[in-house]
């Protein structure tokens, strides 16, 4: 059996187109099969389009409704008696005899129905496709985002209105930037206080325009908040409206007489989702295939989703071997590569609409800084300090735009890392000196609605880390020790800020064990003992865990700890304070003793000479043999380990 999950245009089209092909063991399972209520207009090409690829004439009209389309296939469906039940997908079932799937009625009794093939047609639902990936230890259905639309979230309205009105308002929508720049700051403030109670976060108008569908009738299609309430509907499209001129005005339609409901007002997503895999088989299982909106997000305003549909389900079948009503063979390597081919222009358009309102958000930032200072004197009491609220978050989402695009520009795409190849990398510090305290004030000052500002900080700031341990290294090299020792200081203050909980040890020990090597070459002994032990703390409180420190990491942290503890009992005899120095060696010949076992031969001997060096420094009279020396009381427990791990170089410089 051919189960189609979904009774929407993809799926009655690919039920017709199958059973054209020969195919007769076709059955479409939706709960809504018949009820066709959708408002939403579709241009004269789609119904062209499914007229000649199905052969039948069926729309006399230049406009239509997703409706019209549906109930004309729907028909059609009806006329070559493919089977079409109300029943809803409940799951897959995983047997090797007899795949099938499982569903229900509207009385909640359960069907099993055997099938080879399983096409999920439910849009972004995608119910079939997260039955298979709740089955799977490896999800084999995933998403990816396209582009980045700052907006995801519309609004449609099929409401009355008169031509007149609904010319302005889609004249209007042809330049939203001029009109924007038009408005005089009294009027923009009070318009965006109200779009702002209503959830609105953005600074320009909401995108607006309408298709008329004669006897008054218009589908009126606009941007709208993330959370906007039933109860705000009303509100909603009559501030859109008001937006535009004041005084325009709409109608409600009555309710419908042959549908209990029949939307009027719709709130709907579009999250510019793809995805990565289309099909999927294992035994046990039928042959799963997304078609449609299931494969790639539909976006209204870019009319993609049903003309494109169709060009991908005739791609589809075309990768099949269909003869005595049997599909004998599908290939979906062949598959894949139409698909995406058809999908190319369709990522390019989105991608580029995505571009465009970010531009567009952007812009209006900056305009509305102007026209809040203008407005703001020009109000008093609460008002007044609403709108210094609103400038103050503007400028705040303003310092977000520079220090993103900041970020940008000292960074690689797509790896996001530092730029550490120019000439001055003083300039990089003073860069990433911004981007730190912007993102910091941001974070602090904007309110969490901003989810998206917020998301965004987060990932730059968590990537600070590698871009100030990448600058601690360029400084290094440059033997620039002060503002290395800074740059890894940073480092460490984002790893150890919470955010990175699960992986900041981890992150922290090499730049611990760095900062103990940049301290001693800053001839700051204390420094790098602080760092040293800091790095040996975290690298056994790592023992035993997935993420344990290599053991050629641990020596050579042990291995400069010991020179930092070496070079300080120095310093400290040098001073004549002896018995400290002498406490200090001590310190380092136990260091030794208890991380032996991670040093080669080579560089255990390495690390005891410098105990050896201060020994003699410290009892002259012990030169010449005439006293066992520190190399003689070499642990012998060293000596029989490979010399194949020796370290090349005089001991661990930096690496």
């Amino acid at each position: 059996m051919k189960v189609i999950i979904g009774a929407g245009p993809a799926g009655l089209y690919l039920a017709i187109k199958l059973r054209k092909k020969g195919i007769k063991d076709i059955v479409i399972y939706d709960p809504r099969q018949g009820i066709y209520t959708r408002p939403g207009h579709l241009n004269e090409s789609a119904f062209r389009r499914a007229e000649k690829r199905i052969n039948k004439s069926f729309w006399s009209k230049d406009i239509g409704h997703i409706k019209d389309f549906e109930r004309q296939l729907y028909e059609e469906v009806k006329r070559l008696n493919i089977k079409i039940e109300s029943k809803q997908f409940v799951d897959l079932v995983d047997d090797k005899k007899s795949p099938g799937v499982i569903v229900e009625d509207i009385e909640g009794i359960s069907e099993i129905v055997e099938a080879d093939y399983v096409f999920d047609c439910t849009g972004s639902s995608r119910v079939v496709l997260n039955a298979v990936n709740n089955m799977s230890t490896t999800p084999p259905f995933t998403l990816k985002s396209i582009g980045d639309v700052p907006e995801t979230h519309h609004f449609l309205a099929y409401v009355y209105m008169d031509k007149n009105d609904l010319m302005l308002i889609n004249s209007i929508s042809q330049d939203r930037e001029k009109f924007l720049q038009s408005q005089s700051p009294k009027k923009y403030a009070k318009l965006m206080v109200g779009f702002h109670e209503l959830g609105w976060k953005e600074m320009y108008f909401p995108r607006c325009y309408g298709v008329p569908f004669g006897k008054g009738k218009v589908c009126l299609y606009m941007q709208a908040p993330e959370k906007l309430e039933s109860g705000q509907y009303d509100d909603w499209v009559q501030i859109v409206l008001d937006s535009r001129e004041a005084g325009l005005q709409y109608k409600h339609l009555p309710p419908s007489k042959k549908y209990e409901k029949k939307p009027r007002f719709l709130p709907f997503i579009s999250h510019n989702k793809m995805l990565t895999n289309v099909s999927y088989y294992r035994e046990g299982l039928p042959k799963v295939i997304a078609i449609g909106d299931a494969q790639i997000d539909p976006d209204y305003y870019l009319a993609h989703g049903i003309y494109n549909g169709m060009d991908r389900i005739d791609a589809l079948l075309e990768s099949m071997d269909i003869f005595d009503g049997h599909i004998w063979t599908y290939c979906e390597e062949d598959y894949n590569y139409s698909l995406n081919e058809l999908l190319r222009e369709h990522q390019q358009d989105v991608i580029e609409e995505g571009e465009q309102q970010k531009k567009q958000a952007i812009d209006a930032l900056m305009l509305a800084k102007g026209k809040l200072q203008d407005a703001i004197p020009l109000y008093e009491g609460s008002m007044r300090n609403t709108l210094e609220l609103m400038l103050a978050r503007v400028k705040v989402r303003i310092l977000f735009v520079e220090i993103h695009e900041l970020f940008d520009d000292i960074h690689y795409h797509p790896s996001g890392n530092l730029k550490t190849d120019c000439k001055h990398p003083e300039s990089l510090h003073t860069n990433l000196t911004k981007i730190d305290q912007g993102i910091c004030a941001v974070i602090k000052a904007l309110p969490p609605e901003y989810a998206l500002e917020h998301s965004i900080a987060k990932t730059m700031f968590l990537q600070l880390g590698g871009s100030w341990k990448a600058l601690g290294n360029a400084f290094y090299k440059q033997k620039q020790w002060e503002l290395a020792i800074e740059a890894y200081r940073h480092s460490l203050a984002v790893y150890q800020s919470g955010e990175m909980t699960s992986l900041s040890q981890s992150s922290e020990v090499p730049l611990w064990s760095n900062l103990s090597i940049v301290y001693y070459n800053n001839k700051d002994f204390m420094g790098a003992i602080e760092a040293g032990k800091n790095a040996v703390n975290r690298v056994l409180s790592l023992a035993n865990t997935p993420e344990a420190v290599p053991p050629n990491l641990h020596e050579k942290i042990v291995f400069n700890l010991n020179k930092a503890i070496c070079a300080q009992a120095k310093v400290l005899h040098v001073l004549d304070r002896h018995v400290e120095a002498e406490q200090f060696l001590k310190d380092a010949q136990q260091l030794l003793e208890d991380h032996y076992s991670v040093f080669s031969t080579k560089n255990y001997k390495l690390a005891k000479q410098e105990q050896e060096q201060l020994l003699v420094l410290f009892r002259p009279q012990e030169k010449n043999g005439q006293k066992p020396t520190g190399l003689q009381f070499f642990d012998s427990r060293v000596t029989s380990q490979s010399e194949t791990s020796v370290n090349k170089k005089e001991g661990f410089l930096f690496y």
